[in-house]
């Protein structure tokens, strides 16, 4: 807390839980700055992170917005889990095709990594989320219906979470040919000129004629 504020932190707890529980449908940010005016936002941050860390608010998001609510002690342990994991499943959606690691996941929203872990299996049990392994070798998570980007897969080479070595290697002999045969083919001109022009093939030249072998899938 900020010197400024002359309440102590425990007299602040209680102004909050009092101001929560009057909104019995939760409150947002800009609610509790305007019951509680003597609050910076940077303490009702902190507050509020420890409230939750304590168990005894929750995080929830009704429609676009975020709103706190107070639980009961009847509630608590019963509405947590499924708070919680809506916190993780908001995460996952963020991160769309991309992914999300469990240490993000923890950066975002707060929550001890085991019962994280613990969370994320539960999900990926119901099919809500799957996780994959990186072409870095790091384990995210999405949601169950999407494919990962080529910029998590390593696209066009990578087979599953194999590199395709065989495949490039085919591609290589391949351009390798083309370009022979240009040269044999630039050789038969006499002047430099022509046998430079003769030789030379684009990037775009070299890519139809592979696709022209219908070797692979991807353009």
């Amino acid at each position: 807390m900020t010197e400024q504020n002359s309440l102590p932190d425990s007299d602040l707890e209680v102004m909050l839980l009092a101001t929560l529980k009057n909104h019995a449908g939760g409150a947002t940010q800009n609610i509790l700055m305007e019951s509680i005016p003597s609050l910076s936002v940077m303490e009702l941050a902190q507050l509020l992170n420890k409230l939750i860390g304590q168990g005894k608010i929750d995080l929830l998001k009704k429609g676009k917005q975020l709103v706190y609510a107070f639980k009961n002690d009847g509630s608590r342990k019963s509405q947590g889990a499924n708070n919680e994991e809506n916190l993780i499943l908001e995460a996952v959606k963020k991160s769309g095709n991309n992914g999300i690691a469990p240490k993000e996941i923890k950066y975002v929203t707060n929550l001890p990594q085991p019962q994280i872990t613990k969370i994320l299996k539960s999900m990926e049990a119901k099919r809500l989320i799957k996780s994959i392994v990186s072409s870095t070798k790091k384990k995210l998570f999405m949601l169950y219906g999407l494919e990962p980007s080529h910029a998590v897969t390593g696209g066009t080479f990578y087979s599953g979470q194999e590199f395709e070595t065989e495949f490039v290697d085919v591609l290589g002999e391949q351009c390798y040919r083309y370009l022979l045969q240009a040269k044999g083919l630039a050789e038969k001109f006499s002047d430099p000129v022509s046998q430079r022009h003769a030789s030379f093939k684009s990037s775009r030249e070299i890519c139809d004629y592979i696709n022209s072998l219908k070797i692979s899938k991807d353009a």
